[in-house]
């Protein structure tokens, strides 16, 4: 048996699968729809795409073993270092038969349906690297401050919505980017709860601010009053509403930057405007068949 035998084989009995969880076979420029998406690598090691809105994976065969790898939707395609392994099997190309195809077969689909029928991988991925709350027994005891991975998590607790844009923010950018969450998708509904003025709400709302403020970690204190509060530039009507809510320790700091976003337009520039996102350089992986995969 080859590779692209092994492939084929594989490609048959898992593609159906695969598009019910919706993974498409990437066609390599000149491939003939419908058959197997085969790229050869060195000697004998060959692989197929698969990809889909959520992300993408990957049938491989390397070093006596066939892999099913899955990544991220921005993952590189032309190697194996996003990628992390779902599962893998091993299979001696001169040993094994058209039986041995249909047994790997089985046991990927099982693989397949384990991570996606019950709980899409991806997902299980995001919230596996969402960063934990700072709990209020560390807080208010100092030994840790609350940052701002806790603040976006308290305020989802009061906005719901705001857990896909949470989530959305990690997988776009591997990280959470604060000012990007908190400008973009926060400060608006923080607003429209203040221009509303309802009682129970801003008690609900300001009751987070003041916590997190009064206990945590200079970029906190700097969202709060800067990229949130700040965000309603001095609007008198607004200021009135939220200024019964307010604690001692936030009045002084929340007033004074809504007065100087309020009058200066190169301030509000900058916060509109914060310089540009730089992602963190990667670390190389170890490609499939090494002990980071289970090889």
């Amino acid at each position: 048996m080859t590779s692209k035998e092994l492939l084929s084989g594989l490609f048959a009995n898992l593609a159906d699968d695969l598009k019910k969880y919706g993974f498409e076979p990437v066609y390599p420029s000149g491939a003939r729809q419908g058959e197997a998406p085969i790229i050869t690598r060195s000697g004998t090691s060959a692989l197929i795409n698969f990809a889909g809105e959520k992300g993408k994976l990957r049938l491989l065969y390397s070093d006596n073993k066939v892999w099913l790898l899955g990544a991220a939707a921005d993952a590189v395609s032309e190697d194996d270092t996003d990628y992390a392994s779902l599962s893998s099997n091993l299979f001696i190309l001169d040993e094994y038969t058209a039986k041995d195809v249909v047994s790997v077969s089985n046991e990927m689909r099982e693989t397949v349906e384990e991570s996606f029928g019950k709980k899409d991988y991806f997902q299980k991925q995001i919230e596996k690297s969402n960063p934990k709350a700072v709990s209020r027994s560390a807080a208010r005891s100092g030994s840790a401050a609350y940052d701002a991975n806790t603040l976006a998590l308290k305020l989802i607790g009061v906005y719901g919505q705001l857990r896909d844009p949470f989530n959305a923010n990690m997988q776009t950018y591997g990280e959470f980017l604060a000012e990007d969450f908190f400008a973009n998708e926060a400060a608006p509904l923080v607003r429209e709860t203040i221009r509303a003025n309802d009682p129970k709400k801003m008690r609900r709302l300001f009751n987070v601010f003041t916590e997190l403020f009064d206990n945590g970690s200079n970029e906190v204190q700097d969202i709060i009053c800067v990229t949130i509060l700040g965000s309603i530039r001095n609007d008198p009507q607004l200021i009135s509403n939220m200024l019964p809510y307010l604690s001692d320790p936030m009045l002084e700091p929340v007033t004074a930057v809504n007065r100087i976003l309020g009058r200066s337009k190169a301030q509000r520039s900058r916060l509109e405007h914060p310089p540009k996102y730089k992602p963190k350089k990667k670390k190389k992986a170890k490609r499939p068949g090494s002990s980071l995969l289970g090889g």
